[in-house]
């Protein structure tokens, strides 16, 4: 919410042999069809998820880590 422009993605998937893994697999192929194959996780805290992460990617133009989103 810092830019002018502001996307959000949402969504919710359930089952017993999920795991965290899983999530950041998930979250790789989806950052990777919008144009960011390099990312990096990093545990954060949420109160309103348990486990999060904090998402970034590398922006070559900047030479920068930039953080992308939020998940958990």
């Amino acid at each position: 919410t810092h830019l002018a422009e502001f996307h959000q993605v949402e969504g919710v998937v359930a089952d017993r042999n999920l795991t965290l893994a899983d999530l950041i697999g998930f979250m790789r192929v989806f950052f990777k069809k919008m144009g960011m194959s390099e990312v990096r996780f990093k545990p954060a805290y949420n109160p309103y998820t348990e486990p999060s992460l904090e998402i970034f990617a590398f922006h070559p133009m900047l030479q920068k880590w930039v953080e992308i989103g939020n998940s958990g």
